[in-house]
């Protein structure tokens, strides 16, 4: 138990860290939600502006014909299919890597008891391969 005045809390107060933690875990969950609506908002912005520009969309009665102020853009499909598939194997051994490190970090005190060995754990090749990946899209946006 932790007792003690913080942010918000009347003096005398008493919280567990796990409430604590709780409270903290849930402004987190509701800042992540407005930042996901923000940025899904954006892109449809985004979406239909770049529609519109296009001619896709009708732009009413006023203006018949839409504007065809872009030009065509060719995109290097070969190139874009390499950085997807490198960005998705990426995530798997970021992911791998936080598992391996989590684990480790919970067998910190199994690993104090004398006589207990449960191996190293491995996580150094994990991070070297979501570095490494993560270089290599670096450089297929700068193909790009």
């Amino acid at each position: 138990m932790d007792s003690g005045a913080g942010a918000g809390m009347a003096a005398g107060e008493v919280v567990s860290i796990e409430q604590d933690y709780r409270g903290r875990l849930a402004r987190a969950r509701v800042g992540l939600w407005i930042v996901l609506g923000a940025v899904g908002l954006l892109f449809a912005v985004l979406t239909i502006v770049y529609m519109a520009r296009q001619g896709v969309l009708p732009l009413g009665e006023a203006e018949p014909h839409p504007v065809h102020g872009w030009g065509k853009v060719r995109l290097p499909s070969g190139l874009l299919a390499f950085n997807t598939l490198v960005l998705l194997i990426s995530s798997f051994t970021m992911e791998a890597l936080r598992r391996a490190t989590r684990r480790a970090v919970a067998l910190v005190q199994v690993k104090s008891i004398p006589g207990v060995s449960l191996g190293e754990e491995k996580t150094r090749p994990w991070l070297a391969a979501t570095v490494g990946l993560g270089l290599l899209f670096l450089a297929g946006q700068l193909q790009a």
